[in-house]
């Protein structure tokens, strides 16, 4: 099958997905910041005393808390958490993955268990390379430095 077709019937289990950020609700968001940094993501799951998912916080939501004030920081991550996150089940198709983040615009999924416990966050990155994975010629073939000129004259 092609791409489009798999789009449909791959399901999101399949795709390589990424150690999730977790923090619990009662952290502070500057402790919130400092695992998204360590853990290397743009956002943190927040879950509740049984891991379960209560709540996403993200890079943007903190840009946006950050320009009302800096004493967010200081606040509980509960109060400055989406309670609602878009989430998706590992049996759901690839395209569940694509559709969320184009209706609610954001770059992150997670992905949660029948009991709503954290597997992973999937997102543009790991959409991007399930897609090119589909077209390795045209991708894996590029230089991978950006440079789209030779640095040095040939035969000198």
């Amino acid at each position: 099958m092609g791409l489009k077709e798999d789009l449909d019937t791959v399901p999101v289990s399949q795709m390589s997905l990424r150690k999730a950020v977790t923090v619990s609700s009662d952290v502070t968001v500057r402790d919130a910041v400092e695992a998204m940094r360590d853990g290397r993501l743009g956002c943190a799951v927040v879950v509740n005393a049984e891991e379960q998912a209560e709540g996403i916080f993200t890079e943007g939501m903190l840009r946006h808390a950050l320009n009302e004030s800096e004493s967010v920081l200081n606040q509980p991550i509960h109060d400055q958490m989406i309670a609602r996150l878009p989430w998706v089940l590992p049996t759901d198709p690839v395209r569940t993955v694509l559709d969320a983040m184009e209706e609610h615009n954001i770059r992150f999924i997670v992905v949660l268990d029948d009991d709503r416990h954290v597997l992973g966050i999937t997102g543009q990155k790991t959409l991007m390379e399930f897609i090119a994975s589909y077209f390795p010629q045209e991708v894996f073939t590029q230089d991978p430095t950006g440079v789209t000129y030779s640095v040095r004259r040939e035969g000198a």
